[in-house]
């Protein structure tokens, strides 16, 4: 405000005490009089807390782009700030009440979850449910089980069936007597043991061979051979003086069908090679003829054959030797020794029976034996010098098992 000069003048006529004036001072010239205006800051009016609503459920914020530029603060609340501050107090002006309110920021958008499966499952609980029991009829009664048929009980094999078993015992061995004679393991042995059991049986007419392949090539000595061991003689006619190679072939026929009419197995045997003195067919013969009459014959705690044999030979001498099979546990002599031992006690002292003493010891049995009871010698100690042949090992045992029994 621009002071009057009457105002001075108002003051003296009040009531208060007058006060004399002071000799004025050289002044200096006057200057006009600056309006000074003063600055007078706005006063904002209160605001009533405002009744915020209830929170509506907003839906699902999407979630922010990482790629949009980041948002700007609102720059409303510094010019409401500037255009406060140049309105004067005489002249109120409006102000914008939505500029003036404060700015709140925005709710930072939450990550959004990750949707969750969720699966109802609906049990039906049910109603309670009364059992009535119906009266059941009896049961009728089952019949009886009809009894399982009891297996039939295996037939015995019959001689014949043995006889061709052991006889294929050669083709399980690869010891074929149809292979040639420089490959033949044991062929010579066979052939002498051969020999001695067909004169052993010869010799009841007085007939003894010398050689096995030339003396049945015409066919009269397997003729008497075939009478021996069947006890009956031949019903059909046959040559005993054959001078060609008709005669020879019907003698051989004519033994080879005795044999097969009483149940001996004969293996195919073609005639002209046993004229032909070829040894392969005549040692086949002559073990299919053994198997028949002898082997075949064994029988032991249900056993036969040449299980028998083996079992009778390991039974008797099991106080003495181990007898597993018919070669290599004769080979020494102790197992010879050990049968004659046990059914003569008083022949020889079995301590003096040493497994290195192999010839003396194979001697000794077969001496003893043959003296004692009978038994052929089929075999000489020099017959084991390599591996015994258990061919002919087992054509031995039967005359022992059927003598020493």
């Amino acid at each position: 405000r621009l002071a009057h000069p009457s105002s001075s003048l108002s003051s003296s006529s009040s009531g208060a005490p007058h006060v004399p004036e002071q000799p004025k001072a050289p002044t200096e010239p006057s200057r006009p009089a600056v309006s000074v205006e003063k600055k007078v800051e706005p006063v904002v009016p209160k605001k009533e807390p405002e009744v915020q609503p209830k929170a509506q459920p907003q839906p699902p914020v999407s979630r922010p782009d990482p790629e949009a530029p980041p948002k700007v603060a609102d720059p409303k609340p510094a010019k409401l700030e500037e255009k406060l501050s140049s309105v004067h107090l005489d002249q109120p002006q409006k102000v914008d009440q939505q500029a003036a309110k404060p700015s709140v920021p925005e709710p930072k958008p939450e990550p959004k979850p990750e949707p969750k499966i969720e699966v109802e499952v609906s049990v039906e609980v049910p109603a309670k449910i009364e059992i009535v029991e119906e009266p059941q009829p009896e049961p009728e009664p089952e019949p009886e089980p009809e009894p399982e048929p009891e297996p039939e009980p295996e037939q015995p094999k019959d001689e014949k069936q043995i006889a061709e078993e052991t006889f294929n015992l050669l083709n399980a061995n690869q010891n074929s007597f149809t292979q040639q004679w420089g490959t033949f393991q044991h062929r010579n042995t066979q052939i002498k043991t051969f020999m001695r059991w067909a004169n052993y049986h010869l010799q009841k007419r007085g007939i003894e061979i010398q050689d096995l392949t030339t003396s049945l090539a015409d066919g009269v000595n397997l003729i008497n051979l075939a009478e021996i061991l069947s006890g009956v003689d031949l019903e059909v006619k046959w040559n005993p003086k054959p001078t060609n190679m008709p005669a020879k072939l019907q003698n051989i026929n004519a033994a080879i069908n005795h044999f097969k009419d009483h149940g001996i197995f004969i293996p195919p045997t073609p005639s002209h090679d046993i004229v032909s003195a070829r040894i392969g067919p005549i040692l086949e013969l002559i073990w299919a003829v053994i198997c028949g009459y002898d082997i075949a014959k064994a029988h032991f705690d249900r056993l036969r054959g040449h299980d028998a044999l083996l079992l009778w030979a390991a039974f008797n001498a099991q106080d003495y030797v181990l007898i597993e099979n018919f070669s290599h546990s004769f080979e020494n002599g102790v197992a010879f020794c050990a049968l004659v031992h046990k059914h003569n006690p008083v022949a020889f002292s079995f301590h003096d029976i040493l497994p290195i003493r192999k010839t003396q010891n194979l001697r000794l049995a077969f001496e003893e034996a043959h003296k004692e009871w009978g038994v052929p010698i089929l075999l000489d100690a020099e017959d084991f010098l390599d591996a015994p042949d258990p061919i002919s090992v087992m054509v031995y045992i039967y005359q022992m098992y059927l003598l020493l029994r």
